[in-house]
């Protein structure tokens, strides 16, 4: 081989290899500009899907003044298929809205309302004077943790958790036990500001924890638990009002609630649920009536007790607005509440933004 040929073949692996290297770098520009292109348009979606949600959550806000005014004595829900008892609020998922520009569906709109006054203020345990447990709503609550086969000695250190006093009630716990843990912690010795909390309460194993938020798929299976996902439980009327009055919604509250209420059996909570399924209670003297059909005694000075932490209305609402973009793109925006009669307002309790598939 003589010399030029030798100078031909440096030359040609040098062109090859200048070649390869802008091929290179032409797929390394294309593959970044897809993914550039990619991520600016899930962020223009996240966006979207954003403004969707938030603008379903003043919808909702809309429907809940609207059925305030329809029905100012009372707030129910009916379960199921619509009925013309339920109200708007109660149903609204059942009705996703498309989302349009010029013409064009570009999402969907959808909501969900809760009430949270058809939940027991896990708050209200400790009196007012931060300190004494109420006798009435400890009694329930004993009785909802057996109803959902869970230790009622653990009210306890709910109520020790809540309190103001580093003092342990017989089954409780206060800031020695909590800083003997690893990672060790004091008492919070306040109000919860979320239900997710009750974790780090003495007695409240992964399993208590899933039983209280009505929890049955494994981990990993669910987004995890928010402020207010748990069926029966709420914190908000007595956190963020303690001096006003805990009056549980006996038109929204779950049969398991009632049935630890009023110490009902199987049967009488079918009766009651039926009944109001049928014709919603307007006035507290329409549940006593049916409290006395199935049974119960309105004499009863236990009941009368009961009988003190209990309304027809509502004032509390927990809040989902939920945006979803055509191509899977998901945002939903949680809120709670506090709807004043008066003024026709809300106050926001509660906020928290969870982008989903972006």
């Amino acid at each position: 081989m003589t010399r030029r040929d030798r100078e031909r073949g440096q030359a040609l692996i040098i062109v090859l290899l200048i070649v390869a290297i802008l091929a290179a770098v032409v797929v390394e520009f294309a593959y970044t500009t897809r993914v550039n292109i990619d991520i600016t348009a899930r962020m223009r979606d996240s966006l979207q899907a954003r403004r969707i949600a938030i603008a379903a959550l003043e919808i909702e806000k809309s429907i809940l003044l609207s059925d305030m005014n329809t029905s100012p004595t009372a707030d129910y829900a009916v379960v199921g298929e619509f009925n013309k008892n339920a109200q708007l609020w109660s149903q609204i998922a059942s009705f996703p809205l498309p989302v349009m520009i010029k013409d064009q569906t570009i999402g969907i709109m959808r909501g969900m309302i809760s009430d949270e006054a058809g939940k027991f203020d896990i708050n209200a345990l400790i009196g007012s004077d931060t300190l004494t447990a109420n006798q009435t709503l400890d009694g329930i609550c004993r009785r909802l943790f057996e109803a959902l086969k869970i230790d009622p000695s653990v009210v306890d250190a709910i109520e020790d958790w809540i309190d103001s006093d580093e003092l342990p009630r017989p089954n409780g716990a206060e800031s020695d036990y909590y800083s003997s843990l690893d990672p060790p912690y004091m008492a919070k010795d306040a109000p919860l500001d979320s239900i997710t909390e009750l974790k780090m309460i003495k007695g409240i194993d992964a399993k208590v924890f899933n039983a209280l938020m009505g929890i049955t798929g494994q981990p990993g299976e669910i987004p995890p638990p928010d402020a207010m996902d748990s069926p029966i439980l709420t914190v908000f009327p007595k956190y963020y009002n303690p001096v006003s009055s805990f009056k549980i919604n006996v038109n929204t509250a779950s049969p398991i609630l009632l049935k630890a209420m009023y110490n009902l059996d199987n049967s009488q909570v079918q009766d009651i649920v039926s009944a109001r399924e049928q014709t919603p209670f307007l006035s507290i003297g329409d549940f006593m009536n049916e409290l006395t059909k199935v049974g119960v005694d309105p004499n009863n000075p236990d009941v009368m007790s009961v009988n003190g932490y209990i309304d027809v209305k509502s004032d509390y609402f927990s809040v989902d607005g939920i945006g979803i973009i055509g191509n899977g793109v998901t945002y939903i925006v949680r809120a709670v509440f506090y709807r004043n009669r008066a003024s026709h307002s809300f106050t926001l309790l509660y906020w928290r933004e969870e982008p989903f598939n972006n």
